[in-house]
């Protein structure tokens, strides 16, 4: 693993000398008073992110298999059978897709996200009020119930049919792999 996340930054430093000019960071940078992205910055970065990235490798060793893993999947990515929505068709936006160590990949799917706040309990009840809601307050309830069960239910079958890949996404959201 600790070659592995040297390739990495092995190929940054080498696009950096390579190229006069590299792609923007995302967020919001280069405005006044902003940070400004330089090839020495990102260089001293790069060199800084060295010392201490066999630090941050996750002791898991389950979560260091090489994977191919779609980072992509979401309802307009996944073809399924209309009268049986469980029996998948195609998947399609493979483009970005790569084998990495599964630590490196395994992220929350984007299919399964949820529009207000992460279930922390198993029963997620409706609102206390939900009897004296408007009809449209009801059905957003109702929505945001029903998302929320779904996340735990995805976590929950995570866990029991794949623990590696539920052990990575619990890792992922460390900051030691955010990093790397």
């Amino acid at each position: 693993m600790e070659d592995c996340v040297k390739a990495i930054a092995d190929r940054e430093t080498a696009c950096v000398h390579k190229f006069k000019k590299f792609p923007r960071p995302e967020g919001i940078y280069s405005g006044p008073a902003q940070y400004q992205l330089t090839a020495a910055t990102k260089l001293s970065a790069l060199g800084n992110y060295l010392k201490i990235a066999k630090y941050l490798l996750p002791k898991d060793k389950s979560s260091h298999a090489a994977v191919l893993w779609h980072g992509d999947s979401h309802a307009n990515n996944i073809f399924v059978v209309p009268k049986n929505l469980t029996k998948i068709l195609s998947i399609i936006d493979w483009q970005c897709t790569k084998i990495d160590p599964l630590f490196l990949q395994a992220r929350r799917q984007v299919l399964i996200s949820v529009e207000g706040p992460i279930p922390q309990a198993n029963q997620i009840p409706l609102p206390k009020n939900f009897d004296i809601l408007s009809a449209d307050e009801q059905k957003s309830a109702k929505d945001l119930r029903s998302s929320q069960l779904l996340y735990k239910w995805y976590g929950v079958a995570c866990q029991k049919y794949n623990r590696a890949a539920h052990n990575a996404v619990l890792q992922g959201d460390t900051i030691g792999v955010e990093i790397i």
